[in-house]
């Protein structure tokens, strides 16, 4: 049986799926070793589910309920770099500050994550729109 090249995009795609969303998540957490983090990682995370829509054709996603998740990670991220500059860093133990970073870095990462997502389906949904 011959299969096309839709086929055979979709199934490529469907196998690099998992590996993209582990190495999205690896640049979330390990993000403080190095440049980048949270916005990369985000950004990679949000492209493993676009590629998935790319691969499938159909998408689960509720926009709003993604836009609202967003907007409370957003809250979150400032209400938690309140705080921290509140206490100053001078008060955090110095094994506790990494875990900041990390903190941080991981709410960057989703808050990225799903504005990447709903700012791409909404050029998708309103693509024939003029």
């Amino acid at each position: 049986m011959r299969r096309t090249s839709r086929e055979l995009v979709s199934e490529t795609l469907k196998l690099l799926y998992p590996v993209i969303i582990i190495f999205g998540f690896y640049l979330v957490i390990y993000g403080h070793q190095g440049p980048g983090g949270g916005f990369q990682g985000g950004v990679v995370l949000a492209s493993s589910y676009i590629i998935k829509y790319i691969a499938d054709g159909k998408t689960s996603l509720n926009l709003k309920k993604i836009n609202y998740m967003e907007k409370v990670l957003y809250f979150l991220l400032v209400l938690f770099t309140a705080l921290i500059m509140i206490n100053s860093l001078d008060l955090v133990p110095v094994d506790f500050r990494k875990y900041v970073i990390v903190v941080l870095n991981i709410l960057i990462g989703f808050k990225v994550c799903l504005a990447t997502l709903v700012i791409f389906f909404r050029f998708v949904i309103y693509e024939d729109v003029r």
